[in-house]
């Protein structure tokens, strides 16, 4: 069996999806665009 580790949300999104694009990463804020329907562009406060 596998050791058991917390995945990390924002790595899962960008290794799982290829319609989104970083546009800005800090230790603090991620913006990301998403390329669904219309496309939207995301903030993310990284905790």
């Amino acid at each position: 069996m596998k050791p058991y580790t917390k995945p990390n949300s924002t790595q899962n999104l960008i290794d799982n999806l290829n319609n989104i694009k970083i546009l800005y990463l800090s230790d603090e804020y991620i913006v990301i665009a998403l390329f669904f329907y219309d496309g939207q562009i995301l903030t993310l406060h990284k905790y």
